[in-house]
């Protein structure tokens, strides 16, 4: 390729779709998407919210994370789900049960040790 070959090939404005071109909205039946999202799968709302509500019941608002280490995936792959990019596993209430269960055990404990302590 010489350098009159590379002045004549398109920029990333005139190729649809280019990664430099995922902030220019596209138009799609009058309406302005972007390129980006227009491709993520819908997700249910109930399971979302199952994910989001044991995530900040165990570790509170930023809870991606440590939720990640003890599911043993990836930070990315928790917010993966958050935003419905991939599908959550099939089995991932049967992995968050014992995470709730243990933190339930917990706070009954310390419930329990604080009602003796007011009750003295």
């Amino acid at each position: 390729m010489d350098i009159d070959d590379r002045r004549r090939s398109p920029t990333a404005s005139q190729c649809p779709g280019h990664p430099q071109d995922l902030r220019k909205p596209v138009r799609k039946s009058g309406a302005a998407t972007l390129p980006h999202f227009e491709s993520l799968p819908r997700r249910k709302k109930m399971e979302e919210s199952v994910l989001r509500a044991a995530g900040e019941a165990l570790y509170g608002g930023q809870w991606q994370s440590p939720l990640s280490r003890d599911l043993g995936v990836t930070d990315r792959t928790v917010r993966n789900w958050v935003v419905g990019q991939h599908g959550e596993p099939a089995d991932l209430p049967s992995r968050l049960l014992p995470l709730l269960r243990a933190r339930a055990d917990r706070l009954a404990h310390v419930i329990a040790l604080a009602e003796r302590l007011q009750n003295r």
